[in-house]
């Protein structure tokens, strides 16, 4: 793999599309600056397809306590499936070593393995998987 860092791609995870679409969640300003650059075409998000059924099934289980009808529910997931977020297939072997060898879900090691083989940020708010 390349060392040097493709600035122009940014690999996203669940957790950072979430923390955005969800009104009432933590403000995270560098997250907002890369939203903005995503906005703006400068930067271009890139994800394994696993993250819409991430973020859909996120969005099924919000509770009631968050005071999000149905509708708004909707309304989030279809506001996430407009955004131009470049899907990538990963191969699941190496997925699954990957998982293996640093004790993550394939879920997580999927993001981790489209950052490393297209040599970008990975943008996450996971500690665990930022550190790797």
């Amino acid at each position: 793999m390349a060392t040097n860092i493709d600035p122009s791609f940014i690999e996203v995870d669940a957790s950072i599309i979430l923390a955005e679409l969800l009104p009432d969640e933590q403000n995270f300003p560098k997250v907002e600056e890369y939203f903005n650059d995503f906005s703006e075409k400068k930067v271009n998000f890139i994800a394994p397809t696993i993250l819409k059924y991430e973020v859909a099934n996120a969005l099924k289980n919000i509770s009631s306590e968050r005071k999000l009808t149905l509708q708004n529910k909707k309304d989030l997931l279809k506001e996430f499936l407009s955004w131009p977020i470049v899907y990538k297939d990963v191969n699941f072997y190496d997925i699954f070593k990957l998982a293996t060898l640093e004790n993550l879900t394939v879920y997580d090691a999927s993001y981790l393995y489209l950052s490393k083989i297209n040599n970008c940020k990975l943008l996450t708010l996971d500690k665990k998987l930022a550190s790797l």
